[in-house]
């Protein structure tokens, strides 16, 4: 075989190998946008809805319980572990500070109840799926504050923090 045969042989196999490799390039960009998604799918976020807020009163301890709604918008199943509700105010020197409470299990008045459950937990929320109810918090003597917003916090059991804001309190019932 002449040098010139054995150099149009090799440039036909660099040529194929060319080919193959670009063929190859764009397989693994397909899978790799198709693994993307199905990883943006399993991580999507809980989205939280307030669907009420009331304060009422029982023995003469004020509570707070709010009608809520999550939807978990990824494929993958998830739990709520911790419940939260943080208070933002401004006292009589115009100071602003912070409260956290802890849920409190207490039986809602049955007239704002709504045909919704309180939530207990843990709570375990599928894939794709919707969950809603009460969530009650005893309320601290607040004399004298200007409540400015309450946040009700929602920790999942991979630390995700859903907040869910209410600047009103819709209603006021005595028990």
């Amino acid at each position: 075989m002449s040098p010139e045969t054995i150099a149009f042989i090799s440039l036909i196999v660099a040529f194929i190998s060319v080919l193959i490799s670009i063929r190859g390039n764009r397989i693994a960009r397909k899978s790799l946008s198709l693994s993307q998604k199905q990883d943006e799918d399993l991580n999507r976020e809980i989205v939280g809805y307030l669907i009420d807020g009331i304060r009422w009163n029982s023995n003469k301890n004020s509570y707070i319980s709010f009608a809520v709604s999550y939807t978990n918008t990824a494929t993958a199943k998830n739990t709520f572990t911790n419940f939260m509700l943080e208070i933002e105010f401004y006292d009589e020197q115009k100071k602003f500070g912070k409260i956290k409470l802890d849920p409190k299990r207490k039986e809602i008045p049955n007239q704002i109840s709504e045909k919704l459950s309180e939530m207990e937990l843990p709570i375990n929320i599928g894939d794709r799926e919707t969950i809603s109810g009460w969530i009650t918090f005893q309320l601290p003597t607040m004399t004298g504050l200007n409540i400015e917003q309450y946040k009700i916090l929602a920790e999942t059991a991979n630390h995700q923090i859903v907040e869910i804001d209410s600047i009103l309190v819709s209603k006021v019932v005595e028990r």
